[in-house]
């Protein structure tokens, strides 16, 4: 059996989102329709202090992990910007440039870039800069690619290479 999944992130007024998952199995092709939103980060991480996770794999079993003592986001009225304190971790840091971005996608450019939208280049919603170091809303795809459209941790494999696995997790401390 051959299986396909691709999404993506569209926002809605920034403070909703629609997430468009489409799967592809055995021919047949499922849409599906989540909603989420940076509203809700927002409000969890304004409630105390949290620090944010990045565990990350490659395709040969090889692990990393970063650590941000303290994680934030702003509110619809700064496009959510990303707050990220110290790091620490095996992952090296590639979330420092994206710190104080707002999160873009591609029908809101918020990135630094006066001359390419980096969300529609890179294939999903993040904290552009001009445009990435970390795309972990990028195309799942294996290994080393031609794009760098793919879920990546560029300080790690560079920006063409789609990780096998990414995982963001907050905790409160």
């Amino acid at each position: 059996m051959k299986l396909k999944i691709s999404f993506t992130i569209y926002s809605l007024i920034y403070s909703k989102q629609i997430i468009r998952i489409i799967i592809h199995s055995n021919g047949l092709t499922y849409n599906l329709f989540t909603f989420t939103g940076n509203d809700n980060i927002h409000v969890l991480t304004t409630s105390g202090r949290y620090e944010l996770r990045i565990d990350l794999s490659d395709w040969k079993g090889n692990k990393w992990f970063a650590i941000y003592k303290t994680f934030s986001l702003g509110n619809e009225n700064t496009r959510y910007e990303l707050n990220i304190g110290e790091y620490s971790g095996n992952a090296k840091d590639g979330l420092a440039r994206h710190n104080g971005m707002k999160f873009s996608t591609k029908d809101q450019d918020n990135d630094k870039s006066s001359k390419t939208d980096c969300a529609e280049l890179a294939k999903g919603g993040w904290w552009y800069a001009s445009c990435h170091c970390s795309n972990l809303n990028g195309i799942y795809k294996t290994g080393n690619t031609k794009h760098w459209d793919v879920v990546s941790w560029n300080e790690i494999k560079g920006s063409r290479y789609s990780m096998k696995f990414a995982r963001m997790m907050i905790r409160r401390f």
